[in-house]
């Protein structure tokens, strides 16, 4: 069999979670975030290493939150970049025993502000993620708030759950507007996605920024745009599974809900899962909004400056016009999981 990894109430405790957060201002995706990635459907097949960061240890209070099984812990732990105009953010887990499924984040930034452009995994363990912004087209220095998700399951190791994982990703075309999606097959469900715009900064190209990153069927979609100024990039997009059935444990099965904003010029929304589920993983998707209803930027469009999952369980999102005014509507997803015992 091929290698998997690619195959790779709620009950509340509260805890203080020791983890590092590498922050650096000046990290690339292209430049300092290296590795091999295929520009088509692949597994997850080489861990990066991100070079000149700094390493904080900060303490931070968790909420490890379970399943109705009781078997399925969750923690969001949460770090902070330095200021910069293409802040940068790597989370890692506080211990060996956990694996990290998902991040986000909230850029921070005051007018005309600061929008994200990557959130994916950075090794094929799930040890760490990658979170990046950039201001665009006029300075705007930004701090990026980030989030991210660590799972374990009792009753079986973090190496024997990740047999049982996998993790694809696939690279979209060159274009203003790139977009990907991504499938799992029928032996796994899909808890979560991530994605990389392929920019690096020259001096002169203006880049793209996320709009859509959200579970679609049993995979995941990504798109960005370039914005004001054309500057065509490739998209990779991220999908992570987990088996259905696992001997001797169980089975998983997900819950996906959606919900939907006002238009306005700022939209933003948050959503929880169903009861018996706790959250894995979620995103969102900034539709421009046209008089006949959702469709494709027609305009200047909303990208997004939150992604992020919450503490208390909810995943929230928010999008936004830059500089040249253009209300819309979001739409945020959550993605929840739970284990039916055998």
């Amino acid at each position: 069999m091929m290698n998997k990894f690619c195959k790779s109430g709620v009950f509340l405790i509260f805890v203080s979670s020791l983890f590092l957060v590498f922050s650096c201002g000046k990290l690339r995706n292209n430049g300092s975030v290296s590795g091999s990635y295929e520009n088509n459907s692949s597994e997850l097949s080489s861990s990066g290493e991100v070079s000149s960061l700094i390493a904080q240890s900060i303490m931070t209070p968790g909420v490890i939150n379970t399943d109705s099984s009781g078997k399925i812990e969750i923690l969001i732990i949460e770090g902070e970049s330095s200021s910069d105009a293409h802040p940068s953010l790597v989370l890692t887990t506080p211990s060996d025993e956990w694996i990290m499924i998902g991040a986000g984040g909230h850029v921070k930034a005051s007018e005309p502000g600061s929008l994200l452009y990557t959130t994916y995994p950075q090794d094929e363990g799930l040890q760490s993620w990658v979170i990046q912004a950039k201001d665009h087209i006029r300075s705007s220095p930004g701090i990026i708030h980030g989030y991210a998700i660590l799972m374990k399951v009792q009753g079986i190791s973090k190496n024997e759950l990740l047999k049982h994982m996998i993790v694809k990703q696939k690279t979209s075309t060159v274009t203003s507007l790139p977009e990907t999606t991504l499938a799992l097959n029928s032996d796994y469900i899909v808890i979560g996605g991530g994605y990389r715009v392929n920019w690096e900064w020259d001096g002169s190209n203006a880049g793209n920024h996320i709009v859509d990153s959200y579970p679609v069927g049993n995979g995941w979609r990504v798109q960005s745009k370039d914005h004001l100024w054309p500057d065509a990039v490739s998209i990779t997009g991220y999908v992570i599974g987990i088996e259905k059935e696992i001997s001797g444990l169980g089975t998983f099965i997900n819950d996906i809900n959606k919900a939907t904003s006002g238009i306005a010029g700022w939209p933003k929304e948050q959503v929880g899962t169903d009861s018996g589920f706790v959250l894995v993983g979620g995103g969102a998707d900034a539709h421009r909004y046209l008089p006949s209803g959702y469709g494709s930027y027609n305009g200047y469009g909303s990208m997004l400056i939150r992604n992020y999952p919450d503490p208390s369980g909810y995943w929230v999102a928010q999008a936004r016009d830059h500089i040249n005014p253009d209300p819309s509507s979001l739409i945020v997803y959550s993605v929840g999981l739970k284990l039916l015992s055998q």
